[in-house]
């Protein structure tokens, strides 16, 4: 996976950050805020951010938000003769006026080294009632549409078997290892930092009182 982005912070990284934050600088030996937890809020806070600048932009979103995968194989479903291509990692399913699903999170499906002949994206429903129409509009290029964890071609080139493509797509955090970065602008890390410690900060653990009798009363 080349995600091609520099002075990006880790996924592990900015857990422990924001961890030492919650508990005043010190990073917590004994706490009921697990850093599980912490990625679990990464991910919803990070969806919450792109989901905002798509809906300012129109569906416009920094390169620094996109995963890049160089060697995606193509494989081929001998059952429907037909080829396809396994999703390299989750996608995040994103919505904005006039589209939904996950075809916003796939950005560009493309050849290795011929990228900026991508591939054209289709909507599943095309392979039924619209597909004559959709195909046709192909003009000899390849189209794709995406089918659960799949993307599916359309009129690619049988010499594609066993090649590979190239993904551009909004990956899930949760499928990143800790020494990963975090696929986020610099300029965005602080608002994501901030938004993630605000979410729970109420999750601190609150400290237990201690009984030194039989009285439940005693302070």
């Amino acid at each position: 996976m080349n995600i091609g982005i520099i002075d990006m912070i880790s996924k592990g990284i900015l857990a422990e950050k924001i961890l030492r934050k919650i508990n005043g600088g010190d990073y917590p030996t004994s706490n009921k805020v697990d850093i599980r937890d912490v990625y679990l809020e990464m991910e919803a806070c990070r969806n919450y951010l792109i989901q905002k600048y798509l809906i300012q932009s129109g569906d416009e979103i920094s390169s620094e938000f996109i995963s890049v995968f160089e060697e995606v194989p193509v494989l081929k479903n001998t059952n429907r003769d037909r080829l396809y291509a396994q999703l390299p990692a989750q996608l995040v399913s994103l919505n904005i006026k006039g589209a939904s699903g996950s075809h916003i999170g796939l950005r560009q499906v493309s050849g290795v080294k011929d990228e900026y002949n991508v591939f054209l994206p289709m909507n599943s429903g095309d392979a039924g009632v619209h597909y004559g129409l959709e195909s046709s509009n192909l003009i000899g290029g390849i189209g794709y549409w995406l089918e659960n964890d799949k993307i599916i071609f359309e009129n690619m080139p049988a010499y594609y078997e066993g090649k590979n493509v190239m993904v551009k797509m909004i990956s899930a955090i949760q499928g990143l290892g800790e020494d990963d970065f975090v696929p986020v602008p610099a300029a965005v890390e602080t608002e994501l930092e901030d938004m993630i410690f605000e979410r729970m900060i109420g999750m601190k653990a609150v400290p237990e009182k201690k009984i030194t009798d039989n009285n439940p009363n005693t302070p």
